[in-house]
C-alpha cells in the first residue's frame, strides 16, 4: 500500500474453499526516506502469482517476485521501480515466463529511463 511505515503485503486465497494458501510480507523501506515499496501489478497463471513492487531507493529489496501455491520461488532485483507483470506457465517445458516494465529509478525519484525484464523460472 501507499501508506508510510506499512510492509507490502500479498495473500492468495482460494475463493471456493475460503482457504488461506500464504501471506508474504515485505517490511517497509528503512529508513522512511527510502520511499514506498508499493506493489504495483500482479499477474496470475495455473498455480503462479507475479507480482511488481516499487522497491525502494537504494534498490536492495526485490521489485519482481514469483510465487506458487505454497511460497515464493523466485525474486528479481532491478535498479528502479517495476510497474507491470504478466506471467505465463508453460506446461510442457515446465518454466513460467514473466515480462515486467517500470522506471530505471524509483518511482518517487524524478529521472528519465524506462527497463523491460523478460524473466524465466524453470521449475524444480
Amino acid at each position: 500500500g501507499w501508506t508510510t511505515g506499512q510492509a507490502a503485503k500479498v495473500t492468495l486465497h482460494s475463493l471456493l474453499t475460503q482457504k488461506q494458501y500464504w501471506t508474504w510480507e515485505q517490511e517497509h523501506a528503512n529508513p522512511p526516506d527510502q520511499g514506498q515499496n508499493t506493489i504495483a501489478s500482479v499477474s496470475m497463471h495455473m498455480q503462479y502469482t507475479g507480482v511488481a513492487m516499487w522497491g525502494n531507493r537504494n534498490a536492495t529489496l526485490p521489485q519482481v517476485m514469483l510465487f506458487d501455491l505454497e511460497k515464493q520461488v523466485a525474486n528479481f532485483t532491478t535498479p528502479g521501480s517495476m510497474f507491470d507483470v504478466s506471467i505465463f506457465y508453460d506446461a510442457l517445458a515446465d518454466e513460467v515466463h514473466l515480462g515486467a516494465a517500470g522506471k530505471h529509478v524509483h518511482a518517487s525519484v524524478m529521472g528519465n529511463g524506462g527497463d523491460a525484464y523478460g524473466l524465466v523460472y524453470k521449475v524444480q
